[in-house]
């Protein structure tokens, strides 16, 4: 068996592993580094697809496969965050590509030439001599997945990205199967290691939705507009908020591409239902034709718009750039975290600096995390005690922290806990 640690291994985002047993292959994810698009003002759907392929592999945007052997049968994506599926149409393997319904619903938003196969949890889809299974698991998107491949060299279980949260409202923890899958033993184990430097356990998106709660009542007691951005796939937050917004008898506008069109898909899943009340909003021209026709009557109103990282093309950018008239009664709820990359940080920074100085009450990490901190992460180790752990999905520092974590339940570094970085290869 030979692992092939592609992208995400030196960094947060641009994901891709390759799992090789007796010539064949497997790809998991395929995902984009979103935080460089933004660096260099790349936007991808703009492109031809030769001319983005080579921008994007020279800036380190998208995982590098130069170096990856063996006959690829298929990729398998584990959820529809793009920084796991955003490069399908751009690395385009032409192999069956199997995920779950939601995921494979964003794909194909992507990608549309790509030939997903919507593929349900307790499932084994058999391509040639390798098993693939999905089992599910809670984070910030619905339908996330442990990816499990069965193999004859043993099971590899790939936990990129997941939470224990046994309060979801959308999502639950296969306690039960990941337990089967212990016992029946697992080979090699590939996780995330994002919040492995996290103390104890990530709170519940049950506590995120009475903080989401809180923050909106206690901003409409002020008499202003509220503007809450969050990300575009988190349908249990975007319920709250809805939920929420319905109890405050507050008009509730969607603004902004990627949001009505996760929202969209999630509810032809039946994840979520959707008031006919809500007006959505896509077109930029559109949105501040809205904004000036609210002018004054604007604490009527609750907008969730995209743009909680600062991007410059971002509907939140474009509002706070353009000539709407903000006052001290208007409030903006974050609900969300800085995703942790230098561009991101300084783009908030400067969208955050431009609310305030239009005296804009400014609410920040009305969120829990989607990641698992350091108690979590053992927990899955023991469920599955697996023969080898590979950190992945993080910096040197968070792989580290995971390191120390595995040092701790009995696992040797280079005898069966190895660190790899993008573009490595182990055989084990």
């Amino acid at each position: 068996m030979k692992i092939y640690a592609v992208g995400g291994y030196n960094e947060v985002g641009k994901n891709m592993t390759v799992v090789n047993v007796e010539g064949d292959s497997i790809v998991i994810d395929n995902g984009i580094r979103i935080d460089v698009l933004q660096m260099y003002d790349l936007e991808p759907e703009a492109m031809r697809v030769a001319e983005q392929k080579k921008r994007l592999a020279e800036v380190g945007a998208i995982p590098n496969m130069a170096g990856v052997e063996g006959n690829i049968l298929a990729q398998v994506i584990s959820h529809g965050h793009l920084d796991h599926i955003g490069a399908v149409g751009i690395n385009n393997l032409n192999v069956p590509l199997f995920a779950t319904p939601y995921a494979s619903a964003i794909g194909r938003r992507i990608s549309p030439e790509s030939k997903f196969n919507p593929t349900q949890y307790k499932k084994i889809v058999q391509i040639n001599n390798i098993g693939i299974e999905f089992v599910e698991v809670t984070h910030s998107i619905p339908q996330a997945s442990i990816v499990v491949l069965h193999t004859k060299e043993g099971n590899v279980v790939y936990a990129n990205d997941f939470k224990l949260d046994d309060a979801s409202n959308i999502a639950k923890v296969d306690y039960g199967r990941l337990k089967e899958i212990g016992k029946e033993g697992v080979k090699t184990f590939i996780t995330e290691s994002l919040n492995a430097h996290e103390k104890g356990k990530t709170p519940s998106e049950s506590v995120a939705a009475r903080n989401v709660e809180d923050t909106i009542k206690f901003a409409d007691d002020s008499g202003g507009l509220t503007i809450v951005s969050t990300f575009s796939t988190h349908i249990e937050r975007l319920k709250t908020i809805f939920e929420t917004a319905h109890r405050l008898n507050k008009k509730v506008v969607v603004m902004g591409k990627s949001l009505i069109s996760n929202l969209k898909s999630a509810e032809d899943l039946s994840l979520i239902k959707i008031s006919k009340d809500i007006k959505f909003i896509r077109k930029i021209n559109s949105v501040m034709d809205l904004l000036k026709s609210i002018e004054n009557k604007k604490e009527e109103y609750l907008i969730i718009a995209t743009g909680h990282q600062g991007e410059e093309h971002s509907v939140l950018s474009k509002i706070v750039n353009s000539d709407f008239k903000f006052d001290k009664n208007d409030s903006v709820i974050f609900s969300s975290n800085v995703i942790p990359t230098a561009t991101n940080i300084a783009n908030r920074e400067i969208l955050e600096a431009k609310f305030k100085a239009n005296k804009v009450k400014i609410f920040r990490d009305v969120h829990v995390s989607g990641h698992a901190s350091k108690e979590e992460h053992r927990r899955m180790i023991n469920l599955l005690n697996p023969e080898i752990i590979i950190p992945s999905h993080g910096t040197t520092k968070m792989k580290g922290a995971y390191m120390d974590l595995a040092c701790e339940e009995g696992y040797k570094i280079n005898k069966n806990l190895f660190i790899l970085n993008n573009g490595d290869k182990i055989e084990i």
